[in-house]
């Protein structure tokens, strides 16, 4: 009788083991990776952790980030099958993603070499941020970024509970509508030593930037720059497309990470009536046209969705191909400017 409950006992206890396990697995959507010049894979596919509530009535009387949705948003992603989660030290999401992986570490449902984690720092001080922002208007910023870029990618590690970030990226090129470009030279070039830094002391896998432009990249490699960054995260949607920031990076060898590839909240871009007959045609929903759009342009894209069916639905596209025709007709319909977001072209 022992024998026997014992061997029921640690039946249940695999069962139950499995189980476990199986609720982070997912599809392998999220497991399809594109290799960065450095050699590093990184998941196509990764899931925006900044959350927040940016169309209804009233909410420029809210901070811009509600990182309390992390907690129930995070680990929705990763049952989903996500394995790349994109924050950043402004977004204060840090400490609910390293909470929910550190649970998902110590029950044995990941390990840390199986997700991918981007966060990002020096992001130019506004309102209703309330902190982890760097004031780049000040009269002594030239002598005092490194210090403060430092010291947000160890706070950046810290709330994460990592020892390091598989990505981390430089959030903007400079301050909103600055327009002296010589010193934000000097500026984005003081604070790439640091980042060159964190990549060589091993805080960081891969180091980029986001929302950079053609010139601003142009200008990092004249200046100096020992490490091409990775990766450059900007917007691209079928709305919004920066043509020759992209031309420059597929040129160099650096990854472009599509941000708000859906368009962004409240946006009606997917009811557009070119995305809603391909969607029909190719048997997808057009979001999973656009999608796969970005993808088959050997993008890495970071939509968002607080549905769990519909976060692995949106990684649902690599059964079927868009025809060049289709490709083209899509690309025809930027507006050649961001509808609701900064453009990095307002930054010297």
């Amino acid at each position: 009788a022992t024998a026997t409950a014992t061997a029921t006992a640690t039946a249940t206890a695999t069962a139950a083991s499995t189980a476990t396990a199986a609720t982070m697995s997912g599809s392998d959507n999220g497991k399809k990776t594109i290799t960065l010049a450095n050699g590093v894979e990184i998941p196509t596919f990764g899931f925006g952790c900044a959350f927040g509530d940016w169309s209804s009535e009233g909410r420029t009387n809210k901070a811009i980030f509600s990182p309390e949705d992390a907690w129930t948003q995070v680990p929705r992603a990763l049952r989903a099958g996500v394995r790349h989660l994109d924050t950043a030290f402004c977004y204060r999401t840090h400490r609910a993603i390293g909470a929910t992986l550190g649970a998902a570490f110590r029950k044995g449902e990941l390990k840390r070499d199986e997700v991918f984690v981007t966060t990002k720092v020096f992001h130019p001080a506004m309102p209703r941020l309330y902190g982890k922002t760097i004031d780049l208007k000040a009269p002594d910023v030239l002598e005092t970024v490194q210090v403060q870029v430092r010291r947000d990618i160890y706070a950046s590690l810290d709330e994460l509970q990592l020892g390091w970030v598989d990505l981390l990226l430089v959030h903007w090129p400079g301050d909103f509508g600055s327009t002296d470009r010589a010193f934000n030279r000097r500026l984005r070039l003081l604070v790439w030593r640091v980042m060159e830094e964190a990549l060589d002391r091993g805080m960081a896998r891969a180091i980029g930037v986001s929302n950079f432009t053609e010139q601003h990249l142009a200008d990092l490699a004249e200046d100096g720059a020992v490490v091409t960054p990775h990766v450059n995260q900007i917007e691209v949607n079928p709305y919004t497309q920066w043509t020759a920031i992209q031309e420059y990076c597929q040129a160099n060898g650096v990854l472009v990470q599509a941000w708000s590839p859906m368009g962004s909240t409240g946006s009606s871009m997917l009811r557009d009536e070119l995305l809603v007959a391909l969607a029909e045609k190719y048997g997808k929903n057009p979001g999973q046209i656009v999608l796969r759009w970005l993808v088959q342009q050997d993008m890495g894209v970071l939509p968002r969705s607080s549905n769990e069916a519909r976060i692995a639905s949106n990684m649902d596209v690599f059964d079927f191909e868009i025809s060049e025709a289709d490709m083209a007709a899509i690309t025809a319909l930027t507006k050649g400017r961001s509808l609701t977001n900064p453009s990095p072209y307002d930054i010297a």
